[in-house]
């Protein structure tokens, strides 16, 4: 839980865009972009979330979120981690 205290004290001000919403009856997905700086390295970041939810009676019951956090830490980092393919 620590770690969720120091998020907004190492960004400047996230901003948030849905590229995409698809509802379906009980089912939502989502595609979202979050542009922020990262305030140690001032590198700026993008990254993106891939959300789908389902919802019973109004409320939430199941609910995943796939985030490229692979692309976020080499955007942190300046540099790539994984070898170029060739």
């Amino acid at each position: 839980l620590a770690a969720y205290g120091q998020l907004n004290t190492r960004t400047v001000n996230a901003n948030y865009s849905r590229d995409f919403v698809v509802t379906d009856g009980e089912c939502a997905s989502a595609l979202t972009r979050v542009d922020d700086i990262h305030r140690p390295s001032g590198n700026e970041v993008v990254v993106r979330l891939a959300q789908f939810a389902r919802f019973r009676d109004g409320k939430v019951t199941e609910f995943c979120s796939i985030v490229d956090t692979l692309g976020a830490a080499e955007q942190v980092l300046g540099r790539a981690l994984l070898p170029a393919e060739t």
